[in-house]
């Protein structure tokens, strides 16, 4: 190999290493948001035992907030993602092979599904469920 090639190699392998802490990154990231929806669901629930009831639409709203910045971390995450891997796509074209565009093309003839459009569902199932608790809460206030 030349100087050129090695240093095309030596580049590929960092810039594959970045996208893997991408990864690992948006693993935690979803760890977290998973934490916190665990801690407002938690607290929703020691609110109502306690008859705390100013809280009682706070947290509702707070929950929906909270999932809609996950549902935006988890679209950036993807963004990020697809612009690093079609640059590892580029590199590749001047290497002897390319293994993760082989894979690419391997996926997208199966019936695989993006990992992140699976994931996208979950901060949606917790927006879901504050908006019902938000909704079963003000019809309730109307109703007094």
């Amino acid at each position: 190999m030349s100087n050129k090639e090695d240093l095309i190699l030596e580049e590929y392998k960092l810039y594959v290493g970045t996208a893997e802490k991408v990864s690992d990154r948006r693993h935690s990231t979803n760890s977290y948001f998973l934490t916190i929806n665990s801690v407002v669901l938690g607290l929703s629930g020691y609110f109502i035992a306690s008859g705390m009831k100013a809280m009682y639409i706070a947290i509702p709203v707070i929950g929906l907030l909270i999932s809609i910045l996950w549902f935006e971390m988890i679209c950036n995450y993807r963004r990020l993602n697809k612009a690093k891997f079609d640059v590892i796509h580029e590199i590749e074209k001047r290497l002897p092979i390319s293994l993760f565009k082989m894979e690419q093309d391997i996926l997208e003839r199966s019936k695989y599904r993006k990992l992140s459009k699976i994931e996208n569902c979950v901060p949606l199932v917790f927006l879901i469920f504050y908006l019902a608790i938000l909704a079963f809460t003000l019809s309730a206030y109307i109703k007094l």
